[in-house]
């Protein structure tokens, strides 16, 4: 089989997987239907919120669900909490409890994070030098764990999208041969981009984009004076890791 030909099969089952994804972790009354430029074809876009960290040590009593069978969800993964809602536990970069069907108001809980699978701040600010700082509008890049890390290649993936950015926002998109091409070599983190002014603060825009439960994981998000925010996403709501400055960093080349 060509490489092209598993390249086109890897989109069309991200494509499939994407649609089932799209169907269980949102209800169509919290989206909207318009189309943009996205692996290769028109996506939802979703309305998403920022919310404070709540940690799961400040949920209230919990009781596990008992499953019948003929579910593929494991017994344990799913509780309930004293506001009545059922909570599925989210595992992996961002461990969370996500409500498992959205309505109204709701709120995400933080379990964890694996820093160790995010790159650090020493690589973070080269690239800010190398990329981010040499432009004067907002750029972004895709980040990633590579599967299979090697001296030469490193332990991360770095992927600039074709992109269309302005003093104030950034538009990218990617054909679904390049989503397959990231997926094949590296594990999803999130995105950087840069803004305009000193705040690292994440826009509405940006909180709306990741809230496809595509784009969930870990973003950060530069300042021009060097402050960078970190941000989580995951089940519609974006909340803060941890922010910082790279000012006196010492700076890690990437290769």
């Amino acid at each position: 089989m060509s490489r092209q030909k598993r390249r086109t099969e890897q989109a069309i089952r991200w494509d499939q997987e994407k649609a089932e994804q799209d169907k269980r972790s949102f209800p169509f009354s919290d989206m909207r239907s318009e189309p943009v430029g996205f692996a290769g074809g028109s996506r939802r876009t979703y309305t998403g919120a920022l919310q404070e960290l709540k940690r799961v040590d400040s949920m209230e009593t919990v009781k596990i669900v008992e499953l019948s069978g003929g579910t593929d969800v494991d017994v344990g993964s799913l509780v309930a909490l004293n506001d009545k809602r059922v909570y599925e536990r989210k595992g992996g970069l961002l461990e969370c409890w996500v409500p498992a069907e959205v309505q109204g108001e709701s709120s995400v809980y933080f379990a964890g994070i694996d820093w160790k699978r995010v790159p650090s701040r020493n690589e973070l600010a080269y690239l800010f030098d190398a990329f981010f700082a040499k432009y004067k509008r907002e750029v972004l890049m895709l980040m990633g764990e590579r599967i299979n890390p090697t001296k030469q290649g490193g332990k991360w993936v770095y992927f600039v999208p074709p992109q269309v950015g302005t003093g104030g926002s950034v538009k990218w998109s990617t054909s679904s041969e390049e989503v397959a091409e990231f997926h094949s070599v590296a594990r999803w983190i999130g995105t950087i981009h840069v803004h305009p002014g000193k705040s690292y603060s994440p826009s509405g825009t940006d909180v709306d984009e990741w809230a496809d439960p595509l784009s969930a994981g870990v973003h950060l998000i530069f300042g021009r004076s060097g402050g960078f925010g970190v941000f989580g996403a995951m089940g519609g709501k974006t909340f803060p890791l941890a922010s910082g400055s790279i000012v006196g960093t010492k700076r890690t080349p990437v290769e």
